[in-house]
């Protein structure tokens, strides 16, 4: 048995398939979502401070800044690791926030300020702000952190 595709009729069926899928699109209703319902831990924001101790050896101690912080957090992938292992930094997990970090802590998330759940810390090596009003009326803060058990 022979099977012989006509150009027109092939070219009417495909039409006809899209005008289907652009039917559905366009009846397809859109709710805005907010972001901070994917946000399902709670974290507080650690900034560091360098003492000398009595014998002038540098110490390091955290203080918390910000409690409570709505995020979530999940392991980088292995691209994002290898780019950032070419600049000679370790980077393993993101941390993303819908908290206002510039308006919450005095000069925002920096490097070197870590966040924590207390038993986890994600000690932060890049800070990315993101705001698209399309996606959300939220601010999105990517932090690409350290994971150090």
């Amino acid at each position: 048995m022979t099977v012989v595709h006509h150009p027109l009729l092939i070219a009417v069926t495909i039409h006809y398939q899209l005008s289907t899928i652009n039917y559905q699109l366009s009846t397809i209703t859109y709710f805005p979502m907010s972001l901070s319902a994917l946000l399902d831990q709670s974290l507080s924001l650690q900034r560091q401070t360098i003492t000398a101790d009595a014998s002038g050896a540098a110490v390091r101690t955290f203080a918390t800044i910000l409690t409570g912080v709505p995020c979530a957090a999940g392991p980088a992938g292995a691209a994002v690791v290898a780019d950032y292992a070419r600049r000679d930094m370790i980077v393993t997990y993101h941390v993303y926030t819908t908290a206002d970090l510039d308006a919450l802590a005095s000069g925002g998330a920096q490097l070197g300020d870590r966040f924590t759940d207390g038993t986890r810390y994600y000690l932060v090596k890049a800070v990315l702000k993101s705001a698209n009003s399309l996606v959300s009326a939220d601010p999105l803060y990517q932090l690409d952190c350290e994971l150090i058990d």
